[in-house]
């Protein structure tokens, strides 16, 4: 009966030292999601949201939802004309980890269900 004890005590320590070791590196190297809605200027290929003084942006392509309700990825999303400036624009926003340590904010997804 002890050593079956000991087994369950034993087992129970991994997994809470896993989960333990598991936040701390999610906390620490994963994305962190925020959702904006600010105005996007673009360019051809590229663009970037004004959120008071912090811009996000991102190039060529970007996960997107349509008018529609359909997702998309990988693509330009239609409610960002090249060349002009998009009021009102809902999107997401990770910090993804660089190489050096640190870590950059990019858009991740543009909601183009309301245009």
């Amino acid at each position: 009966m002890a050593r079956k004890w000991w087994a369950a005590l034993v087992v129970a320590v991994v997994v809470v030292a896993a989960f333990g070791a598991g936040y701390k590196v999610g906390s620490d190297n994963s994305m962190h999601e925020g959702f904006y809605t600010a105005d996007c200027y673009t360019g051809i290929g590229v663009a970037t949201c004004q959120v008071g003084n912090m811009g996000y942006g991102f190039r060529t392509a970007v996960n997107w939802t349509d008018s529609g309700g359909v997702g998309h990825s990988d693509s330009w999303p239609d409610c960002l004309p090249n060349t002009q400036v998009t009021k009102g624009v809902r999107f997401a926003v990770a910090w993804l980890p660089t190489g050096d340590g640190g870590s950059a904010a990019t858009v991740v997804w543009v909601d183009c269900r309301n245009r």
